[in-house]
């Protein structure tokens, strides 16, 4: 039985905390699509700490299409989003392979890839903790 494919995009305003879940097969523009959305509907998303779980994705982020994502939010946050926790979780040997296009596409932001929710959650919690303690749960 397939997964239906699509974005869960949560933003926890009181944590400053953004949830991004994606299930099943998703081309890269329906991606870029779906984010750009859910990001103009924040005040300043650029002050957010993000969590990507991509756990259940079965798709392929172009890598242009990456690079066009992380133009398109730089050009938004204008340097804001400085310090700023960017945690990927994903089972897929590419997207940790990807962590030096994240790093330079995201260059002020703090972006790690993990292979498990629970080890994503404790470094954002760390350096949430370590960072902004109001902000840790």
């Amino acid at each position: 039985m397939s997964i239906r494919a699509r974005l869960v995009f949560d933003a926890d305003d009181a944590r400053r905390m953004i949830t991004v879940k994606y299930f099943g097969d998703l081309d890269s523009h329906t991606i870029a699509e779906t984010l750009t959305v859910e990001f103009q509907k924040i005040e300043q998303p650029w002050l957010y700490d993000a969590l990507f779980d991509m756990r259940r994705f079965e798709g392929v982020v172009v890598l242009d299409d990456l690079a066009q994502m992380a133009r398109a939010w730089n050009q938004a946050a204008r340097g804001r989003d400085a310090g700023r926790l960017t945690a990927i979780v994903s089972a897929d040997p590419l997207t940790h392979a990807r962590q030096k296009a994240y790093e330079a596409g995201l260059p002020l932001r703090i972006v790690r890839t993990f292979n498990e929710l629970t080890e994503a959650e404790r470094w954002l919690e760390a350096m949430r903790n370590a960072t902004d303690p109001k902000l840790a749960s």
